[in-house]
């Protein structure tokens, strides 16, 4: 999510109900594209031994980012929840980049595809949610650059849409924390850790001949 608070109430009401649709339409497209993609890794098998060191490293790693993509997320709640009124965030996580929302978004989505043992898979499933993000984030930043003029050209200036630029780290000294968004970001996030069971089951029944396997892929 592009660095900004929303206050429903603020001037400018239409500019805020538009990027409020826009992140339900890319949470729906998300929820879609997820269903289909547990679908077809029904019938996907990782090349690696689903009893093998590599397969089993691939997991664990995977797991790892799952965390990261939870807390890393909670992080940013801290800065963008806390903020009544509509404001435009351009520190702690958001003085890195633009949208480290979604950056938590897609290592999560990297680490639920490795519990496939599968590093390709994740690859493929990184690269279509980064398409989404990529299209929903330039719609956002055209209502935002509308809403907060050259601010937010100045702040698209000093930091990069997605990939980190660590020297730019800058932090507040006081913050206003809601924890009902960190809990509510969590919430959302927890999810990815469903992956494990989800693809435990799947390969059990793989391995048992239920379900065939018609691709691998490494």
């Amino acid at each position: 999510m592009t660095a900004v608070s929303i206050d429903q109430h603020s001037p400018d009401q239409a500019v805020w109900e538009r990027l409020a649709r826009i992140q339900v339409a890319r949470r729906r497209t998300l929820w879609v594209f997820g269903l289909l993609t547990l679908v077809a890794t029904l019938f996907y098998q990782s090349t690696w031994s689903i009893t093998g060191s590599y397969h089993h490293n691939i997991e664990i790693a995977g797991l790892m980012l799952i965390f990261v993509a939870i807390l890393g997320r909670a992080w940013c709640a801290l800065y963008l929840g806390g903020n009544k009124n509509r404001k435009l965030i351009s520190s702690g996580p958001y003085s890195l980049s633009r949208n480290p929302l979604y950056v938590f978004s897609l290592i999560g989505v990297f680490g639920m595809s490795a519990q496939t043992g599968s590093v390709s898979l994740g690859l493929v499933v990184c690269a279509i949610s980064y398409a989404v993000f990529k299209l929903v984030v330039g719609e956002e930043e055209a209502l935002l650059k509308k809403a907060f003029g050259t601010d937010f050209s100045d702040y698209c200036q000093r930091t990069p849409r997605f990939v980190p630029r660590f020297a730019n780290w800058r932090n507040e000294t006081t913050l206003t924390i809601s924890m009902r968004a960190v809990q509510k970001t969590v919430i959302e996030a927890l999810p990815f850790l469903l992956a494990l069971p989800i693809f435990e089951c799947v390969e059990h029944l793989q391995a048992s001949g239920v379900l065939p396997v018609l691709l691998h892929l490494p």
